[in-house]
């Protein structure tokens, strides 16, 4: 996995964990929580880069604007999903079935590796027979030659 993914994953499980604390500890403030959320997700809004008098520059900064703004906002959505997700299902947080989600992904990335090399084998066998099947005829040939002599 990249390092993008790996973030990524800590990030959604790390509000998965948000969520199950603040169920755990009877700590449901959420309305309070919602207006700091939607806070942070104006913050983007917020943000105003000066013109510069040059085109391309400017369109760049607008591109960089809604970018920020896309950032901010995806983070802050995937961050109120996954805490409502972890207050409202907090089963998925005990040991066992982390445990279970570790070994999938150990086994799903020990497959992931095994893939090129196991075609690179179907190749070589295929190679093999080919070379094999080459061989045997060219024998046949020169028997069938000599015998014809």
């Amino acid at each position: 996995m990249r390092l993008i993914n790996l973030l990524l994953l800590l990030f959604i499980m790390s509000a998965f964990a948000v969520g199950v604390s603040w169920q755990g500890n009877d700590m449901i403030l959420f309305e309070e929580f919602e207006e700091k959320l939607d806070n942070v997700s104006q913050i983007g809004k917020a943000i105003v880069f000066e013109k510069t008098g040059d085109n391309y520059i400017d369109g760049m900064f607008v591109v960089l604007k809604e970018f920020i703004d896309f950032a901010i906002v995806s983070f802050t959505e995937v961050m109120r999903l996954g805490i409502l997700f972890g207050t409202e299902n907090p089963q998925y947080f005990e040991a066992e079935f982390i445990f279970a989600i570790i070994k999938l992904l150990v086994w799903l990335a020990i497959l992931s590796l095994l893939i090129q090399p196991l075609f690179y084998l179907i190749v070589f066998i295929i190679m093999a027979a080919m070379w094999i099947k080459d061989r045997i005829t060219k024998k046949n040939k020169h028997k069938r030659k000599l015998l014809n002599e």
